[in-house]
């Protein structure tokens, strides 16, 4: 795959297009459109980001959904979160539901 991304399963993953600068594992129903990411990530799966920005060590759960934002390093998003237009998950920071 493009820029050492490796996809399992990509007939259940059709619309992951855009690459990562190292490598990683992307795993079924991830979305990544216009995403760039950082080398050090863990194991994706479940979710869409769109034009967004990943730092290092960041932690992506389940069924988030963001949209050009930014998730800096270290920060912690989800499970069943959104981020909007221009969001900016701070260093360290961590977003999720109500209950989480």
């Amino acid at each position: 795959m493009l820029d050492g991304v490796t996809i399992e399963n990509p007939e259940r993953s059709p619309s992951t297009r855009k690459s990562s600068r190292a490598r990683h594992v992307i795993e079924a129903n991830v979305q990544l459109r216009d995403t760039t990411a950082s080398h050090r990530l863990p194991h994706w799966h479940g979710f869409v980001l769109r034009s967004c920005e990943i730092g290092d060590d960041v932690k992506i759960l389940p069924y988030v959904v963001a949209e050009a934002s930014v998730i800096q390093s270290k920060a912690s998003v989800g499970p069943f979160s959104r981020l909007r237009m221009n969001a900016d998950a701070g260093e360290s920071s961590h977003i999720a539901t109500l209950w989480n």
